[in-house]
């Protein structure tokens, strides 16, 4: 591998070409000397690379297919123990706490062997840290959605916001039969539209919750894969964006939807009360449990703090930051101090 002095090369995965967004942005933010390929099993065991940084581990631990289910952590716990006999650098961005699907035994034999010997997990909330605190641990934040909305240009003209807005991927864990049974309970004179809109992952959930919305007026579920720019135009048209997650640890939907300055409902937990504190005034609501009086109360400060409301203050996600953060990181994989974003930038 042709390699000037100070190029640093970083095996990344997901593979940026076909990655979330949030992964294009990162790798468009870091420093031309940075340069970023995307994750293939035969380059990752040659090793051609100073760094390897993985965001979702569970994904090349497990695989469906029953010979894939086998082969995949098989491989993948070969490559970590051959990385670290070989010392070679690894990265771990900790979207989440727990892989959301279940795992066979031995996916979980090789995620768990990952998770010991990774050489630095970076989280993005201070209170995302784990117990097992480690001297290498850092934090990084995730940066905004200005570059995405850049990138599509977007109408700047002002849209007068209503209803009720959930999108993303349905799944199971993201509650939303819970959310239709709260906003059935509302008097039905009084309550706004509820849009859910996102691609099935799950079919059989995904028929139970339209067919659930069918059933109540007001509600219109879409199932499918909406293009960005409609995507966008719909959660501007939103006044209230809620997440009715069982649980909640970070989310690129809460963050898309505060760079465009919505409201967002979501549960109660440490790192979006963090995130409430960060970015300041109402803009962040928290819930224990979503009952109805807990939607018609967000909705009711939604309405009555969108007139004077200052816009969310996200100047610590600037992607700048993040990406001289991450080049640093790559830099300097195994220096043994813990350090915030804010350090490592200064």
């Amino acid at each position: 591998m042709t390699k000037e002095s100070d190029d640093i090369h970083v095996m990344m995965d997901p593979n940026p070409d076909d990655a979330p967004e949030t992964i294009r942005m990162l790798v468009s933010s870091l420093p031309a000397n940075v340069k970023v390929t995307g994750f293939r099993w035969k380059s990752a065991f040659r090793g051609r690379y100073d760094v390897l940084h993985l965001h979702w581990p569970e994904l090349r631990a497990s695989a469906p297919g029953r010979v894939r289910r086998s082969a995949y952590p098989t491989m993948f716990l070969a490559l970590t123990l051959l990385n670290l006999m070989r010392r070679k650098p690894t990265v771990w961005t900790v979207h989440n706490v727990e892989p959301h699907e279940r795992l066979s035994p031995l996916s979980r034999l090789a995620l768990g062997t990952w998770e010991r010997h990774v050489s630095v997990r970076v989280f993005m909330y201070e209170s995302a840290r784990f117990p097992d605190q480690r001297t290498s641990d850092l934090v990084i934040r995730r940066g905004d959605y200005l570059p995405y909305l850049e990138a599509l240009a977007i109408d700047a003209a002002a849209v007068e916001p209503a209803g009720i807005l959930n999108f993303g991927l349905i799944r199971p864990y993201k509650g939303i039969e819970t959310l239709l049974d709260s906003y059935e309970a509302l008097p039905e004179s009084a309550r706004p539209a509820l849009f859910v809109c996102g691609s099935p992952e799950v079919p059989d959930y995904a028929e139970a919750i339209a067919r659930r919305g069918a059933e109540i007026p007001g509600v219109v579920v879409e199932l499918g894969h909406v293009p960005d720019r409609e995507l966008v135009d719909r959660i501007r048209r939103a006044r209230l964006i809620v997440l009715p997650y069982r649980k909640i640890y970070n989310s690129g939907t809460v963050l898309l939807a505060l760079t465009l300055n919505r409201h967002v409902l979501v549960p109660d937990s440490p790192t979006m009360r963090e995130l409430r504190e960060e970015v300041g005034g109402d803009w962040v609501m928290l819930f224990s449990e979503l009952t109805p009086e807990a939607l018609q109360e967000a909705l009711t400060q939604a309405q009555s703090a969108a007139a004077t409301s200052t816009p969310p203050n996200l100047t610590l996600r600037d992607w700048k930051d993040v990406g001289e953060s991450y080049a640093a990181l790559y830099a300097n994989p195994f220096e043994n101090t813990t350090v915030t974003r804010d350090k490592l930038a200064s």
